[in-house]
């Protein structure tokens, strides 16, 4: 046999789902943060690293390379007003989230308490949960906007990071390797392979050259 749930229960839920709301705004916020520690790593990373497989004998992939370089000029450029912006707005966000989620808490506390009175209780998570409503949307607005730049730059870099780790592994595979390349002959890429024999199966690397 089901029970309904008492009012209190459903206010609760009210209050509950306003504070998931503002937790996700948090979540936006944090991705803001780690997007720009991450292209701010790899402005510092990938320069070192591409040069280290110009010594070892990479010589492809000089239109990324290209690429690289253009995108750390231009990070350079914009970081100087784009993340102070980003974080003067996260900062004031992160204040409103800290008021919001205390009162939220304040209220879930009170309806724990049988004699607060609950006529008024309803009235207070009404107001609350329009509060919250409005600083969402406002706040996902900002945070739209915040995005967009830094999602194109991060997903450029993320690209070039693979290239680049596929390139090292390409060297690791060589410098591993039971042979020797030719004079002039240089590694592009590397593929596991398996070859399978009847009754035999047996896995390897192709190098690509």
């Amino acid at each position: 046999m089901s029970t309904r749930p008492d009012s209190r229960q459903i206010l609760r839920s009210e209050v509950q789902n306003s504070l998931s709301n503002i937790m996700q705004v948090e979540s936006q916020l944090n991705w803001l943060s780690s997007t720009i520690s991450y292209i701010d790593s790899m402005t510092t990373i990938l320069p070192p690293r591409f040069e280290g497989l110009r010594r070892g004998g990479y010589v492809h992939r000089v239109n990324v390379e290209k690429k690289m370089e253009k995108l750390v000029e231009n990070w350079n450029l914009i970081r100087l007003t784009t993340v102070p912006e980003i974080e003067s707005l996260s900062g004031q966000l992160k204040g409103e989230i800290s008021r919001l989620k205390d009162e939220g808490n304040v209220l879930l506390n009170r309806l724990g308490q049988q004699f607060s009175p609950e006529f008024v209780l309803g009235g207070e998570v009404s107001v609350f949960s329009s509060k919250v409503n409005s600083f969402v949307s406002r706040a996902n607005g900002q945070i739209i906007q915040a995005r967009k730049g830094l999602m194109e730059i991060r997903r450029d870099f993320e690209e070039i990071e693979k290239v680049v780790g596929d390139a090292e592994n390409v060297l690791k595979a060589v410098a591993s390797a039971s042979f020797n390349l030719l004079e002039n002959e240089h590694p592009l890429l590397c593929v596991s392979v398996k070859k399978l024999e009847p009754g035999e199966k047996r896995d390897g690397r192709v190098i690509v050259t």
